[in-house]
């Protein structure tokens, strides 16, 4: 962990540290009575990622984690929670430790304590990706040309339309085209969070900056439409950019959308801002 959480972990453990010292607010557990406790860390986590006051916003996931871990609520913040957030934001993706704690704690039960952490470690790669898609001329993302993203993807020989990695029983990516990247699908397996999917989507797919000019969510599916300069410059249209739906489970219209469970992007070219069903 950082320095400064792994100070707030040796304060609470300390039976003269105070409440202020901890950085808790005063209506925080108090950690002097009760070392090591869910609450504590809870606590410790909040304060690392910023916001002390938010503590009990931790507690429920920590606890998901502490029993499906089997390990103590600190293990599991140094040895599964910190690390994971640390990974998925040295690849440019803001991970707090609530947002890792919250998508983990949704994830199916590991079969064993060691799977609880490699289960936490595949999260991590999946949120990642496969980087920043770029090519030397052409944008090799959404959007560029068929050529720009072949040199930066690797096609699925044995499926026309597919592009490795395989996730799961699937291809990563499933495109459509004539010269140009028309649209595209991203598949997630293990399922990631709404707001991982949108972040990787937005940071591997989409040109240059972009901003969100629509967002809705529904029992069914959760959409965005991504709009900049760039993207409307591979467009040829200031007003079009990116659809982006995401859904999860059996898909729209089988079960209901849930945003720690995405499994699926749909990226499409759109412009008129407006409720769209769920596809």
């Amino acid at each position: 962990m950082k320095r400064s959480v792994v100070a707030l972990f040796l304060c609470v453990t300390a039976a003269a540290c105070s409440t202020a010292s901890s950085g808790a607010q005063p209506s925080a557990p108090s950690s002097s009575a009760a070392p090591h406790t869910l609450a504590d860390v809870a606590t410790v986590l909040a304060t690392s990622d910023g916001h002390p006051r938010q503590w009990s916003r931790y507690v429920k996931p920590l606890h998901t984690l502490v029993k499906r871990c089997a390990e103590t609520a600190e293990a599991v913040a140094v040895g599964v929670l910190d690390p994971t957030a640390s990974a998925i934001s040295t690849a440019a993706i803001p991970a707090t430790r609530l947002d890792v704690a919250s998508a983990l704690a949704a994830l199916p039960k590991p079969r064993s304590t060691a799977g609880c952490r490699r289960e936490a470690a595949s999260y991590a790669a999946e949120v990642v990706g496969t980087g920043p898609a770029k090519a030397a001329a052409g944008w090799g993302g959404y959007a560029g040309s068929v050529t720009a993203w072949n040199a930066v993807h690797k096609p699925d020989r044995a499926r026309p339309g597919g592009y490795l990695p395989r996730r799961g029983r699937l291809d990563a990516y499933e495109v459509l085209s004539a010269g140009q990247v028309s649209s595209l699908i991203e598949r997630f397996d293990p399922p990631i969070s709404a707001k991982f999917a949108l972040a990787q989507v937005v940071r591997d797919l989409l040109p240059g900056k972009v901003h969100s000019a629509y967002t809705l969510r529904t029992g069914q599916c959760q959409q965005a439409i991504y709009l900049g300069p760039a993207l409307g410059g591979l467009l040829h249209n200031s007003a079009l950019g990116a659809f982006v739906e995401l859904s999860s489970g059996g898909g729209v219209g089988h079960t209901r959308y849930d945003p720690l469970q995405v499994d699926r992007a749909r990226i499409t070219p759109l412009g008129a801002i407006g409720g769209e069903p769920c596809t």
